[in-house]
This record gives C-alpha cells, structure tokens and sequence, in this order.
C-alpha cells in the first residue's frame, strides 16, 4: 500500500512539536515573528483580555457564602413549621382546661418533630433543633405550667427569626429552655462520666 503524502512532511510536524513555538514568514516585515507556546490551546485559543488587575480585600476573598439563596425554600419551609408550632403554643396559652391544653400541645410535639428533616440546614440549627425536641420528649410524662409553654414560644421565635443562626443565638436559646426548668441532659440520663 503506498502512504499518501501529508502537506507538511513529518520531520518538520515533530521540529514544530518540540520546539514550542511558531516561526511566520512573509509578514510585511521582511523579518520572521517568533510566537512561543506551551500547547496547542494557547495558540488556537481566544487571546486573553490585557486590563488593569483589580485588587479584592480580604474579607471578599475568605468570605464564607451564605447559601440562603440557595436553601431559600427549605428555610421557607422552616419558618413555616415553626410558626405552626408557635401558632400551637399560642392556643395552649389561652386554654383553661389541662387535658384540653395537653392535647394542644401532643399537636406543638408533633409538629416540632416535622423539623427533623431539615437539621442539615445549618449547624446550629441543628442544635437548637435537638435542644428543643429533648425538652419536649423529656416532657412527656409532665404536664406543661405556663412558664415553660411561654419559654418554648421565646426559643421558637428565636429560631424562626435566624433559621441560619450563629452560635450566639444558639446560647440564647439554650438558656431560654434551661431557665425554664427543662432538663436538657435527658439524654446522658444514667450516664457517668469519668472525671
């Protein structure tokens, strides 16, 4: 079989390889222009645009992004559960009769636990989510006074308000629940722990 002959022989096709650059003759100039290249991209390649550099501070380059225009619906849908549990606590507050109200408040548990599916949104969240439903689940067996519906109310308002919240927000709403009387550590119940 004979080889068809190529428009460049292959000696000068390895030459151009190796060399890294691109020789033009016939320029206008009566002089050779010599581009250098790296790889076969940059020469076919869209030129870069040549501007002033634009400097970008600190806080821009390390700021961490919040991604609330990215979860906005789950965060949406947050609120939403946690105004259905607020809107709970609000009719336990105004009912007179204990197993009326008890009942209200199997409706709040109910919802709070809704919130489940939404811990990865944000850490703290997360936390403040744990922290909510153990006081509720320690709950179970007591009847809930007054102070303690208005101080789930307080920490549910919190956690409407900053569903990304930061550690400061989180501490708040332990301290809420804890002053009120819920027992926090309901899950280490039994547990020692060593000193």
């Amino acid at each position: 079989m004979a080889q068809l002959d190529t428009i460049a022989p292959l000696g000068a096709m390895e030459e151009f390889r190796k060399g890294g650059r691109v020789e033009t003759e016939g320029n206008g100039s009566g002089k050779d222009v010599i581009f250098s290249w790296q790889n076969l991209d940059q020469l076919i390649g869209e030129p870069e645009e040549i501007g002033v550099p634009q400097k970008i501070s600190l806080e821009a380059l390390y700021r961490v992004p919040i991604r609330e225009d990215i979860e906005t619906p789950r965060i949406l849908r947050v609120r939403e559960i946690v105004q259905e549990a607020m809107d709970y606590l609000s009719n336990a507050l105004n009912i007179d009769e204990e197993i009326e109200r008890e009942s209200v408040m199997n409706l709040f548990a109910e919802s709070i636990f809704k919130l489940s599916f939404f811990i990865k949104v944000n850490k703290n969240l997360k936390d403040a989510i744990c922290l909510i439903q153990t006081a509720v689940e320690k709950q179970i067996k007591n009847v809930y006074e007054r102070d303690k519906i208005l101080s789930l109310a307080k920490a549910l308002a919190l956690m409407k308000n900053n569903v990304l919240m930061d550690e400061e927000t989180l501490d708040k709403c332990f301290d809420i629940l804890e002053d009120a009387g819920f027992d926090l550590n309901a899950p280490l119940a039994g547990v020692k722990l060593a000193p």
